[in-house]
């Protein structure tokens, strides 16, 4: 039986910058999962890597 291969949602930019953070910040900041957000509008997140996300944290920011 083959070897099956873990494919990550995530690139290769993300683990590029999700290695920076974990060097460089504290690590008492959370953060849920290593998402890094490129534009956003409106309640539409766009990260890095293209996937497009909804942000449902109710913070208003004009």
């Amino acid at each position: 039986m083959p070897e099956a291969k873990e494919e990550s949602y995530f690139g290769e930019r993300t683990r590029q910058l999700q290695a920076l953070r974990e060097q460089f910040v504290a690590r008492g900041v959370y953060s849920p999962a290593p998402i890094f957000a490129e534009s956003a509008r409106g309640v539409r997140v766009r990260d890095i890597e293209g996937h497009e996300f909804l942000d449902f944290a109710g913070v208003s920011v004009p």
